[in-house]
């Protein structure tokens, strides 16, 4: 009896020790880790894809939308760039509007990526967004021989299943602006 009570404890503490592996190789929710570091960890998952499994323009576009979407609100991106017509929108045209935003901001990601060597990119670092709970994460983004990174900003706010990218800036230019004004000429066309 005694045997089988030490197997089980060397057991439970083996078990424990996995799991404190497992958790320090794979971190909890992204709700407890840092906007840069989420940041850092799906950029570094994408290039790895790209760099790794040489993917065609299909399988790249389905990764960036299953791997990659996960980590962008795009509901919060269409009431951003919906402005005040928002409220006026029903639940299918909010639909349309979040399937709109993504597939324009996935076919861009696509383009720029498909057939190309991994970029190499570098999260230089986090400072306080608009609002409290927003965070603006600046990277630069190195791609082939160009020495000339491109600026990245990703805004980020902490949202009730962590921490969430709502906007892209480069080249001084917001993501959402982009939309606000796409949407905003379709709005007045009604």
């Amino acid at each position: 009896m005694k045997l089988k009570s030490l197997i089980v404890a060397v057991l439970l503490f083996i078990s424990q020790i996995s799991f404190a592996q497992y958790s320090y190789y794979y971190p909890p929710p992204n709700f407890q880790q840092t906007p840069s570091r989420i940041l850092d960890r799906g950029l570094y998952r994408l290039q790895n894809f790209i760099e790794y499994e040489k993917p065609t323009k299909k399988q790249l576009a389905a990764f960036i939308e299953n791997e990659i979407g996960r980590y962008f609100d795009f509901n919060y991106m269409a009431k951003w760039s919906a402005g005040r017509f928002y409220k006026e929108l029903d639940a299918y045209q909010k639909d349309q509007m979040v399937d709109t935003i993504k597939d324009m901001f996935f076919s861009a990601l696509v383009r720029s990526l498909a057939g190309k060597d991994a970029p190499s990119i570098k999260v230089l670092r986090e400072r306080a967004g608009r609002y409290s709970n927003e965070i603006d994460v600046t990277t630069l983004v190195y791609q082939g021989d160009n020495k000339r990174p491109l600026k990245l900003t990703f805004r980020m706010y902490k949202s009730k299943k962590g921490w969430k990218i709502f906007d892209v800036m480069a080249k001084g230019r917001s993501a959402i602006q982009f939309y606000r004004s796409y949407f905003k000429k379709m709005f007045t066309k009604m």
